[in-house]
C-alpha cells in the first residue's frame, strides 16, 4: 500500500465507523450504505477499508465481519488483485473460525496459503498456517494443530519475530497439554516465556503452563502462574482476559479447595452466559462444575451442569466433549440409571477412538523430530560458515596460525589427558563408595531380616507355649472333673439308689436321682471335650462327625458337614488335625453362645496344597468393625497362626456370619 493510501485509510475508517453505529441492527441496510460511501475509491483502498472495517470494535456482531471479507475478496477477484485475495481469504477464514464455521475458515485459510506461495510470500504463509492451527485445535485435531503449528514456527524463526516465535511456542504447549503431554509442553511453554513475550501474549503462556504444572501435581506452583495470568489481564485490561485465568483457577481448586472452585465458576458464568462469545469456556466450567458437585453426591446438580456443557460443547463444535460424555456416563451409573450410563460411555469411546488415534500421535512426534532437526542442521550450517570465515581470516597468517594450533592442540591433549585421569580417579572413588554403600546397605537387610525372623520365631514359641498350657490346664481340669466331681457324683447316685431299692423311692426322689443323673452326663461330656482327642487310631473325619451329632443332639441344633477328599483329609499330619480339630471347637462353643443360629454348614477342602476350613451359620451375624475380639476368637486366631495359616471373616448384622481358614500342609 502506498504512503498517500495509508495516510487516508484511518479517516475513511472512522468516517464507516460511524455510519456502522447508526444502523447496526439493519445488516443489508448497513452493507448497502457501507458501498456507496467506498465505491468511489480505488480498488485497493476499497478492500483495505472493508478489511480493517471488519476488525473494528463497533462492528461487534461476526456475521457482519464475515460479510465484510467476501465483499473484500469478491473485489479483489474482479480486478485480478493477487495479495488483496490473498488477505481476504485469510480474514474470511479467521472470521469464520470467531464464528465457529470451522470447515470453511480452513478451506478459505488454506486457500490463501496457496496464493501467499505464489507470490514467495512467507509472512502470510505463516499467519494462514497459525490461524489453521488454531482453528483444528479448537476442532479437538491437537495433532494436526502441531503440525500446522511447527510450519509457522520454521518461518517464524526463519524471519526473526521473537514475539511470534514465543506467541507459536505457547500454542504448540497449550495442544501437548490437550494431549496430556505435559512434560513437552513445559518444555515448549517455558522457551516461550524465556523469549521474553509481550504482556498480550505472555498472560496466555502463564495460564498454559499452570495447567501443564498442576498435572505434574505441583498445585502451589500452578496457582502461582494462575494469579500471575490473571493479574497482568486486570493490569493491561484486555477484554475477557481474566476469565481464561479464573477457568484455570476453577479446576486447579476443584483438586483442592471445591468451595473456591465454585466461587470462581459463578463468577465466570455471571460474566459469559449473557454473552455470544468464548462459549468453549462456559463449556469447561459448567464440566468442572458437574464433576465437583458429582465428587459431593449431589447428582441432581451435577446433571444439570453437565447437560449444560454438552448441549453448548455441541452448538460449539468442540472436539474433547467425549470428557463429558464420560462424567455423565459415571453421575447416571452412580443413580442406577444404566441405560442412559451405557448410552454416554459408548459415545465417549467412539469420540476418543476417533480423536486419538496411534496414526495421528505418530506423526505428530514425527513432525516434532523433523523440526528438532532442522533446528539443529541451521546450527551446523551456521557454525560451518562462521569456521569459512575464520580460516579467510587466517589465511594471510598461516605459520602464526600453525603455532597457534600447536600450543592449542597441546594444551587441549593435556586437558583432555588430565580431565581424563581426574575422570577416571573420580569414576574409581564413586565406585568404591557406592559398593561400600551397597555392602552397608545389605548388612543392614539382611541384620533386619534376621531380628524379624527371631521375633516371628518367638511369636511363634510363645503362642505354642500359650496352646500348651491351655491343654495342660484343660487336661488337669478334665482330669479334676472326671476323678473328682464325676466320682463324687457317681458315689452320691449309687447311695440314693440303694436307699431306693431298700426304703422304696418317692417321686421327689425319683426326680433328684434322674437330675443328678443327667448332671453327671454333662461333666463326663465336658471332661471328655477337654480332653485331647485321640486322632492317632481313630478317623479324623469320624472324630469330627461324633463330636458335631453329639453337640448338635445336646444343643438342638442342625450341623451338616461335608469333606473333600476325605482320604487325603484323614491323612493330614497329626498335629494339625489336633489344631484344626481345637479350632473348630473354638468356633462351634462361639456360635452356640452368640449366634443364636438354628443351622451350621461345615465345609473341609484340599486343593493345591492347601486345607480350606469354611464354616457358616444363620446367626444374628455382627459387626466386624466395631466388635471387640474375645478370648475364644483370639485364640482360633493363634492357632491359625501356629500353622501359618489365613482366617478371614464376613458377618452384618442380621445376616449371618462366614468364616473362612486357609491352612497350607506338607505333601
Amino acid at each position: 500500500m502506498s504512503m498517500r493510501l495509508q495516510r487516508l485509510l484511518p479517516i475513511f475508517i472512522l468516517f464507516i465507523a460511524t455510519g456502522l453505529q447508526s444502523s447496526y441492527s439493519q445488516q443489508s441496510v448497513l452493507m448497502k450504505a457501507f458501498e456507496e460511501r467506498i465505491e468511489s475509491l480505488p480498488y485497493q483502498i476499497q478492500i483495505d477499508t472493508l478489511l480493517s472495517t471488519s476488525l473494528l470494535p463497533v462492528s461487534d456482531s461476526l456475521p457482519g465481519a464475515i460479510v465484510l471479507a467476501k465483499r473484500a475478496l469478491e473485489i479483489s477477484l474482479k480486478n485480478h488483485y493477487i495479495i488483496g485475495s490473498a488477505i481476504s481469504y485469510q480474514y474470511l477464514g479467521n472470521a469464520q473460525f470467531l464464528e465457529d464455521q470451522f470447515d470453511r475458515a480452513l478451506i478459505n485459510l488454506e486457500a490463501g496459503i496457496k496464493i501467499y506461495d505464489s507470490l514467495k510470500d512467507t509472512k502470510g504463509v505463516m499467519n494462514c498456517q497459525k490461524s489453521m492451527g488454531s482453528v483444528y485445535m479448537k476442532m479437538g485435531n491437537y495433532d494436526e494443530a502441531i503440525k500446522r503449528y511447527l510450519i509457522a514456527m520454521k518461518i517464524a524463526e526463519q524471519l526473526l519475530g521473537k514475539d511470534t516465535t514465543a506467541e507459536i511456542y505457547g500454542h504448540i504447549g497449550t495442544a501437548l497439554n490437550y494431549q496430556r503431554k505435559y512434560d513437552q509442553a513445559i518444555s515448549y511453554l517455558e522457551t516461550a516465556l524465556s523469549k521474553n513475550p509481550p504482556l498480550s501474549i505472555k498472560h496466555k503462556i502463564l495460564n498454559s503452563l499452570g495447567i501443564s504444572i498442576k498435572h505434574t501435581g505441583d498445585f502451589k506452583k500452578a496457582e502461582e502462574y494462575y494469579l500471575e495470568s490473571a493479574r497482568i489481564c486486570v493490569e493491561t485490561q484486555t477484554d475477557m482476559c481474566e476469565v481464561y485465568a479464573y477457568n484455570s483457577l476453577v479446576s486447579l481448586y476443584r483438586e483442592i479447595d471445591q468451595p473456591k472452585a465454585i466461587q470462581y465458576a459463578h463468577k465466570i458464568i455471571d460474566q459469559l452466559e449473557n454473552v455470544k462469545r468464548n462459549k468453549e469456556i462456559l463449556v469447561s466450567v459448567y464440566n468442572n462444575l458437574g464433576a465437583i458437585y458429582m465428587d459431593q453426591l449431589k447428582y441432581d446438580q451435577t446433571i444439570f451442569y453437565l447437560k449444560k456443557a454438552l448441549a453448548l460443547s455441541k452448538e460449539t463444535h468442540q472436539g474433547n466433549r467425549y470428557i463429558i460424555h464420560a462424567n455423565l456416563s459415571f453421575a447416571y451409573e452412580d443413580t442406577k440409571q444404566y441405560k442412559l450410563a451405557l448410552e454416554h460411555i459408548t459415545t465417549y469411546w467412539q469420540f476418543k477412538d476417533s480423536l486419538l488415534s496411534v496414526e495421528k500421535s505418530k506423526l505428530v512426534e514425527e513432525y516434532l523430530t523433523k523440526f528438532q532437526v532442522e533446528k539443529k542442521e541451521k546450527e551446523i550450517m551456521l557454525l560451518k560458515k562462521d569456521k569459512e570465515l575464520q580460516e579467510a581470516k587466517l589465511a594471510n597468517n598461516k605459520a602464526e596460525l600453525h603455532k597457534q594450533a600447536l600450543i592449542r592442540n597441546t594444551s587441549i591433549a593435556s586437558s583432555i589427558l588430565i580431565i581424563t585421569v581426574m575422570f577416571v580417579m573420580f569414576v574409581f572413588y564413586r565406585q568404591k563408595t557406592k559398593d561400600k554403600e551397597l555392602l552397608a546397605q545389605q548388612a543392614k537387610e539382611v541384620a533386619k531380616q534376621k531380628k524379624l525372623e527371631l521375633i516371628r520365631t518367638h511369636e511363634i514359641k510363645t503362642i505354642q507355649a500359650s496352646i500348651e498350657g491351655q491343654e495342660h490346664e484343660r487336661q488337669r481340669i478334665a482330669k479334676e472333673l472326671h476323678d473328682g466331681i464325676a466320682g463324687s457324683l457317681a458315689s452320691i447316685k449309687l447311695s440314693l439308689s440303694q436307699l431306693t431299692d431298700k426304703y422304696g423311692a418317692s417321686k421327689p426322689l425319683k426326680k433328684i436321682i434322674t437330675n443328678l443323673n443327667d448332671t453327671y452326663e454333662e461333666v463326663r461330656t465336658i471332661s471328655h471335650h477337654l480332653t485331647p482327642p485321640r486322632i492317632t487310631n481313630t478317623s479324623f473325619i469320624e472324630l469330627i462327625d461324633n463330636y458335631l451329632k453329639e453337640l448338635s443332639a445336646l444343643c438342638k441344633i442342625h450341623i451338616g458337614t461335608h469333606y473333600y477328599p476325605k482320604d487325603k483329609i484323614d491323612q493330614l499330619p497329626e498335629h494339625i488335625k489336633s489344631e484344626i480339630y481345637r479350632i473348630l471347637q473354638e468356633l462351634i462353643t462361639n456360635i452356640i453362645k452368640h449366634s443364636q443360629a438354628k443351622h451350621i454348614e461345615i465345609n473341609f477342602t484340599i486343593t493345591d496344597g492347601r486345607l480350606s476350613l469354611l464354616v457358616e451359620d444363620n446367626g444374628v451375624g455382627f459387626n466386624t468393625q466395631t466388635t471387640t475380639t474375645g478370648i475364644g476368637l483370639r485364640n482360633i486366631v493363634s492357632r491359625v497362626e501356629l500353622l501359618h495359616g489365613e482366617i478371614d471373616i464376613d458377618s452384618y448384622l442380621g445376616r449371618g456370619t462366614i468364616l473362612n481358614i486357609a491352612i497350607p500342609i506338607s505333601g
